[in-house]
């Protein structure tokens, strides 16, 4: 098994010209510029491939992205559709959205680029709302090729990997596996149905690892978030009969983050792993993976409050 700690790359201070920035890790590089808010042009060097969407139905999107936030039967924001402010750091990129009418809270995405295969993303929540089952979803947009599998719980050996392929069941439908009861009633609010781009979900049995893997032939593309915060995972469908529709050709992977009361004062964060691998073979390659990411974070707080003289807190 290639692990985060046994990995070999080297990283290249981050640039910025015309409005863009670079990252070099070996053997990832990509960008990220002001006019959008994910990673773009993610190319694999030793298989000569190009992870990110570019050039597909979602080549807008990109990929590695906050994509909207949520509370009790409401829509709050989509996040490609707003304005940030971007900065570049010696071996980081940080996007931050100021509070809104509607969303009234600050939310900062930074993504770190380390010596290693992966990349990880911070993300933090200040809010001065009150937003009853608040989550955010986090996406993540890959090239044509890529299939979803997932870790479910199993009632007989405990963990299945499951591959989510297309069936009449889950037909037309983005497919969400939660971390338990508590996440599907979250989830079947009327949530998705509310702000822009409706969205038809369906639900599948309850994860065992808060991760997604995606393969294509010989890369393998994870993404993880902590239990304690991803409260779903998600993973559109493929198939191997050349059928392709909507849902498909998203090639997505989701995250569906804390799915809790948020309350003015309180201050949230968590931390997103994306690994790029070669040799992950079995389910117990992926619960290491996943055990070495948490260990990195596990000493990390979760919440802090925010001072009372803030100029977003509503009034009454």
């Amino acid at each position: 098994m290639e692990s985060a700690s046994s990995a070999r790359s080297t990283i290249v201070p981050i640039t910025r010209k015309a409005y863009r920035a670079n990252f070099y890790l070996d053997p990832i590089d990509g960008q990220v510029n002001n006019a959008t808010y994910s990673l773009r042009n993610i190319y694999y060097h030793p298989l000569k491939k190009t992870i990110s969407p570019d050039g597909s139905q979602k080549s807008h999107a990109g990929s590695l992205s906050l994509f909207r936030a949520f509370s009790r039967t409401a829509w709050l924001k989509t996040f490609r559709a707003d304005a940030f402010e971007y900065t570049v750091g010696d071996t980081s990129i940080r996007l931050l959205w100021n509070p809104t009418p509607l969303h009234n809270a600050k939310t900062q995405l930074t993504y770190t680029f380390s010596d290693q295969n992966y990349i990880d993303i911070h993300i933090s929540i200040e809010c001065y709302g009150y937003y009853p089952d608040y989550e955010l979803v986090f996406s993540n947009y890959l090239a044509e090729g890529f299939n979803n599998t997932v870790l479910v719980r199993d009632f007989q050996d405990g963990v299945r990997q499951a591959a989510v392929h297309l069936s009449p069941v889950f037909k037309d439908t983005f497919v969400f596996f939660p971390r338990d009861e508590q996440s599907i009633h979250t989830m079947t609010d009327g949530r998705h149905f509310k702000g822009h781009w409706y969205w038809n979900c369906s639900y599948g049995r309850e994860y065992a690892v808060p991760l997604v893997a995606s393969m294509d032939k010989n890369l393998e593309v994870v993404l993880m978030g902590l239990e304690k915060d991803v409260h779903a995972v998600g993973a559109t469908y493929s198939t191997e009969d050349g059928y392709s529709d909507d849902v498909l050709e998203h090639h997505a992977q989701y995250l569906r983050l804390f799915g809790e009361d948020f309350t003015p004062g309180m201050g949230r964060q968590t931390y997103i792993r994306c690994f790029f691998s070669q040799s992950l073979e079995t389910i117990r390659d992926y619960q290491a993976l996943y055990a070495d990411f948490e260990k990195d974070y596990k000493k990390t707080a979760r919440r802090f409050e925010l001072p009372p003289t803030s100029p977003h807190y509503e009034t009454e």
